[in-house]
């Protein structure tokens, strides 16, 4: 029996919205691109970035969108792509974006 390991190194987009100043980070949209390498830097700053976020968007390789964390409630689970609402919510966020260095 032969086994073979596929390694997906598929790019997710996360954007990150901040509404309350943070001593870490200034109120708005962070974006943090990142693949399934864990030997990246990426890691930590999405981590943290994460944690001190409102609002977190997630956008997978073929452009489907999540909302994996809302501290508003309630909030759509799974994908919003179908939703019109939500998805010009989500656009607007994606141009405010600023690339978290």
């Amino acid at each position: 029996m032969l086994l073979c390991a596929v390694t997906d190194m598929a790019q997710y987009t996360y954007y990150c919205e901040v509404q309350h100043p943070r001593v870490e980070l200034a109120p708005g949209v962070y974006r943090v691109v990142a693949d399934r390498d864990f030997n990246r830097g990426w890691f930590p700053q999405l981590t943290n970035v994460v944690q001190l976020s409102d609002r977190v968007w997630k956008q997978g390789p073929k452009g489907g969108v999540k909302i994996i964390k809302d501290r508003s409630w309630p909030y759509p689970m799974g994908y919003i792509t179908t939703d019109e609402e939500w998805m010009k919510k989500f656009a607007w966020a994606k141009l405010k974006a600023k690339e978290l260095t």
